[in-house]
């Protein structure tokens, strides 16, 4: 930080080291008296405080006695003046915003016919005249955000309407009927009997195509959601190696080499040069080499793995 004490330093304050230099004498003074009883060092920074106050005062600009005077408040109060009154009145706010609106482009003159028209009109002038506002004591004229109106009347409730369209409420209740009449049963297998007669008796067995789902039976029934319970083949639940063909052993590496890529996969896209896209289509692409060789011999074995189990299942 530059050394705001320094002789004629750009930047550099009167008062602000004025403050600083009390401020170290302060510091000093207590270093100076840590052995000295408490009442007697309170007594001798007393005056030390009073002192860097005072100092820290002339750093803040003393803020106004009086409100800054408002543009459109002076119209509306201008509004119930008459004769001579009125005349001196504007004669006050020419005196005080005019040379300050003229260099802004506007003319008071003007203002004052648009905030006749609207206080005729029964319309607020604060929405037709800008908010242009002046310190009390003189200065530069500025013009602010207009202020938020506050509402004069309570809001008013909503009223729901009494009106009820008999024809759309029949229709709806017409589609929930149906929907509900109409009952989706389970999925049905179809299945092939053989029957074999021998000696008057009968064999009946079932095909390994009944697992095949055939798809989907529906049925009506307005009275009870019901299912169809003709005999069907029990559906046969196979483990995730047995639906792709391999043994257990098999499948668990299939799992393990599987994982391995995905890892190489996350490696090699932390590389921006390389693309996944780009892989699939045989293009070149970025990456390490190392890392691109070792995917190509994951997804190699993965490949042999899946064929040996389709060809377990033709």
């Amino acid at each position: 930080m530059a050394n705001f004490t320094t002789a004629n330093l750009p930047g550099s304050n009167v008062d602000f080291n004025a403050a600083r230099e009390k401020l170290s004498g302060m510091k000093d003074t207590l270093k100076s008296n840590m052995e000295v009883d408490a009442s007697t060092l309170t007594a001798t920074l007393k005056s030390d405080l009073l002192d860097f106050g005072d100092k820290l005062k002339t750093m803040i600009p003393e803020l106004p006695d009086l409100p800054d005077v408002n543009l459109q408040a002076e119209l509306t109060s201008l509004q119930s003046l008459v004769g001579s009154s009125r005349t001196t009145a504007l004669a006050s706010l020419k005196s005080k915003f005019g040379s300050g609106l003229s260099a802004q482009g506007v003319e008071l003159d003007d203002l004052v016919s648009q905030a006749n028209d609207a206080f005729e009109a029964g319309k607020k002038i604060s929405t037709e005249i800008p908010n242009f506002t002046i310190p009390a004591a003189g200065g530069d004229v500025v013009e602010k955000a207009k202020e938020v109106l506050q509402a004069d009347n309570d809001d008013i409730e909503e009223i729901l309407s009494e009106k009820v369209n008999t024809e759309v409420t029949e229709e709806i209740k017409k589609i929930a009927k149906e929907s509900v009449e109409t009952k989706k049963t389970l999925v049905t297998y179809s299945k092939t009997e053989t029957v074999t007669t021998t000696g008057g008796g009968s064999t009946t067995t079932y095909r390994d195509e009944a697992i095949e789902p055939q798809g989907y039976i529906v049925k009506e029934d307005t009275e009870k959601d019901t299912v169809d319970t003709s005999p069907s083949p029990p559906a046969i639940k196979l483990t995730p190696a047995e639906r792709m063909g391999l043994t257990s052993a098999e499948y668990e590496r299939f799992k393990q080499v599987q994982k391995e890529n995905q890892e190489l996969t996350r490696e090699l896209k932390k590389d921006p040069t390389y693309s996944v896209s780009d892989e699939r289509r045989g293009r070149p692409t970025g990456g390490s080499a190392e890392l691109k060789a070792r995917k190509a011999v994951t997804k190699a074995e993965l490949a042999v793995i899946r064929r040996v189990g389709q060809s377990r299942l033709k």
